[in-house]
């Protein structure tokens, strides 16, 4: 009895063990919408996040002995705090990757949670500098504008530059410290790059397009790689697919495809690629292979494409 009673102890042991490497009490996960604080409750992990004084709580019930597949269910107390993003789970890691995945009930990807020792703000600045870098032209006669990691080079001046948060979540405008582009910006996406405004401060303390103030087209230039290339680079969000319409979402879909020589059989994809100077078509489709994000993106792309409301909600210009 002794021994079955030791065997048994160490079986839960183990499982205990399994169960907090998996989704750790105390870990932090990532969404673009939020950051859940997740704690192992013993038949379960509650996921939390409290974002704008507004709390949204889910349970992940195992479904499975070693907790990699769940259900998703309210959390008891805060049935109406319930995030609805899906109906299924998985725990992944892949390609240093530590991931939850989740699947609405016709096993579609709906949202990845990344976890992260990141605040939230510092997540979504990153997510946001992620998609606007790069190297664009502007309208004739003016400068070409290079945008990187906390600077943004005007013709040859050089400015630094922060990302405007709101609520700790990172918005569409940015802020330039010095120079003649001194002031806050809004960047709104086109399928090219960016239409980029002079806002201030209205007295609410919410930026907004200056009266007669200056704006600007950017154009992505750069030659060696894809206007869409964040899409291969950063597991996507809401806060970015929103930005695009259902057309632009294609493009970006298809341009991970691209970036890998992908042949196409559309003639209006074969048309656009075409026309790329990145694009490097091979003989054949068979040793096409993705990275995990790019998988991911591929999925998370495609199930915004199919909801009827995506393009009322996309702000693309």
């Amino acid at each position: 009895m002794k021994r079955a009673f030791i065997t048994l102890s160490l079986a839960m042991m183990a499982l205990l063990g399994l169960q907090a490497d998996n989704i750790k009490t105390g870990s932090h996960w990532y969404c673009g919408t939020g950051q859940y604080e997740a704690t192992n409750a013993g038949s379960f992990i509650r996921m939390y996040s409290m974002s704008e004084g507004e709390e949204s709580v889910f349970k992940l019930v195992p479904v499975d002995e070693d907790w990699q597949s769940f259900t998703i269910r309210p959390a008891e107390g805060f049935e109406d705090a319930f995030y609805p993003m899906g109906t299924s789970a998985k725990r992944v890691d892949e390609e240093g990757q530590s991931v939850i995945l989740v699947y609405d009930d016709q096993n579609h990807l709906t949202t990845v949670f990344r976890q992260t020792m990141n605040s939230v703000e510092t997540n979504t600045i990153q997510t946001r500098i992620g998609e606007i870098r790069g190297s664009y032209s502007q309208d004739s006669g003016k400068p070409d504008v290079l945008i990187a990691d906390r600077h943004i080079s005007i013709g040859s001046v050089d400015y630094a530059y922060e990302v405007w948060t709101f609520n700790s979540f990172a918005t569409n405008f940015i802020s330039i410290k010095d120079g003649a582009w001194r002031g806050l910006w809004e960047l709104k996406a086109t399928r090219e790059g960016w239409n980029v405004y002079e806002c201030l401060m209205n007295e609410y303390g919410y930026p907004e397009h200056k009266p007669g103030g200056r704006k600007s087209k950017l154009t992505w230039n750069d030659s060696e790689s894809s206007r869409w290339d964040f899409a291969s680079q950063m597991i996507l969000t809401d806060a970015v697919l929103y930005h695009f319409t259902k057309s632009s979402l294609r493009l970006m879909r298809n341009a991970i495809l691209a970036r890998h020589g992908y042949v196409f059989s559309s003639p209006d994809l074969r048309q656009y690629f075409d026309a790329q100077p990145w694009y490097a078509p091979r003989e054949s489709n068979d040793d096409i292979h993705l990275s995990f994000v790019e998988q991911l993106n591929v999925a998370l792309i495609k199930y915004c494409e199919s909801r009827d409301d995506h393009n009322e909600r996309a702000s693309e210009e």
